[in-house]
This record gives C-alpha cells, structure tokens and sequence, in this order.
C-alpha cells in the first residue's frame, strides 16, 4: 500500500501515543479508529469514515495502530484491524 488513509478532510490525526490516550479519557464524545493503511478493511471504510467526520458534530480521530501494536492492544482494546 503506497499510501496513508485519510490524509485529507476531516478525520484527525493522533500522531503519538500520548495524544490517544489523551482522547479517551478527555471525556468527550468522538470515534477513534485504530487501523493499518494496507488493511483492506480500513481502505474500504475510508469513503464511509471522511463522510461521517465531514457531518458529524464529534470529532473522528484516526490513530496508526500497526506501527504501535503493543500500545494499541494495552491502551486502546485493540487485537485486529479495524477496531473502532
């Protein structure tokens, strides 16, 4: 895969390990998907994804959960792509 996953529009990047915990115990409503860009099933939500986070009024994170596996599965209820 020769590319990142929603890399325009309004689904936000979570760029490091602190920032996601931040997200989920901040308390306020939002949808965060773990995923892998080369996980077919994250590229076929990726239309579904930019689409709900351009309409919706809660934010739509997006954290890159292959590269933090480990901290993915302690922190963030995470064994597979792609858990949201």
């Amino acid at each position: 895969w020769d590319r990142d996953l929603w890399e325009e529009g309004a689904v936000i990047a979570l760029e490091s390990n602190d920032a996601a915990l931040e997200v989920t115990k901040n308390g306020a409503s939002s949808v965060m998907v773990v995923y892998a860009p080369w996980c077919q099933f994250c590229q076929k939500m990726e239309d579904d994804l930019s689409a709900f986070a351009a309409d919706s009024d809660i934010a739509v994170y997006k954290f890159r959960g292959d590269e933090e596996r480990e901290f993915a599965s302690a922190n963030l209820n995470t064994e597979s792509f792609p858990p949201v």
